[in-house]
């Protein structure tokens, strides 16, 4: 007697990943005509997110066979590089702004 497992279609932290990675890829195409390097660095953030999220997927358990573990521990670590990603641009643009100065012509 043989059991077949299935996976589920959608994981659990999938949607989540989804929306954060296309609103950051958004975000990114957005600034690229303003700044190369910050909108590479978003397009970087979100491909992160959706990266993680495609692995949460039914699809990819299938061809790509790992465990469940060890497709939580690939979203958790492409979510946590997308999050460290994320805090290096907010730091570096905190940081290239003068505070309370104006510009004047």
């Amino acid at each position: 007697m043989s059991t077949i497992t299935t996976r589920p279609a959608v994981g659990t932290g999938t949607l989540p990943l989804a929306i954060l990675g296309v609103l950051a890829t958004v975000y990114g195409l957005l600034v690229i005509p303003v700044s190369i390097l910050g909108g590479v660095h978003s397009l970087a953030v979100g491909g992160s997110f959706l990266l993680g999220a495609v692995v949460t997927t039914g699809w990819a358990g299938e061809r790509l066979d790992p465990t469940p573990g060890q497709q939580r521990r690939a979203a958790l670590a492409l979510a946590t590089v997308g999050m460290l990603l994320t805090v290096v641009f907010v730091l570096v643009n905190g940081a290239t702004f003068e505070s309370g100065e104006a510009v004047s012509s």
